[in-house]
């Protein structure tokens, strides 16, 4: 009979644990339809979660660097500009612009006059950081 409660106990934290994993992070529907990620929610939330921490680990921002570097500019899409505040970049989504990342590369994007330079993450890099963050989080279960 403790069995039983037991795996139900279990049961019902697993239940929470993949529902809680299903969110969508909402800059994923600039470049994904709405059923297609609510359907992707209910029957592969694993991969809901992988391109959740893709679009939020895809790349991060640093000071332009003194010595010369390879890069190209970053442009919003909607509208081909290349005038991009610091504002637009708060919460970045890599979708409404050019930028993309590599597999096995690093790819740099100046970011319009703001002395800031955008870093975006290989494919190689990013698994490597999803498979720890799995990995560690696995862990703390």
């Amino acid at each position: 009979m403790k069995t039983r409660i037991f795996m139900f106990v279990i049961g019902i934290f697993l239940s929470i644990a993949t529902f809680a994993q299903s969110e969508i992070d909402p800059r994923l529907y600039a470049k994904y339809d709405k059923a297609y990620l609510e359907k992707l929610s209910q029957e592969n939330p694993q991969q809901l979660e992988k391109m959740n921490f893709f679009v939020k680990n895809a790349g991060y921002v640093i000071d332009m660097p003194d010595k010369p570097i390879e890069y190209k500019d970053l442009v919003r899409l909607s509208d081909n500009s290349k005038n991009i505040t610091m504002d637009e970049i708060k919460n970045f989504n890599p979708y409404i612009y050019n930028c993309k990342n590599d597999v096995s590369r690093t790819t740099y994007y100046k970011i319009g006059n703001t002395g800031k330079l955008l870093i975006m993450r290989s494919l190689q890099d990013l698994n490597r950081m999803y498979d720890n963050y799995v990995r560690v989080k696995s862990l703390k279960k």
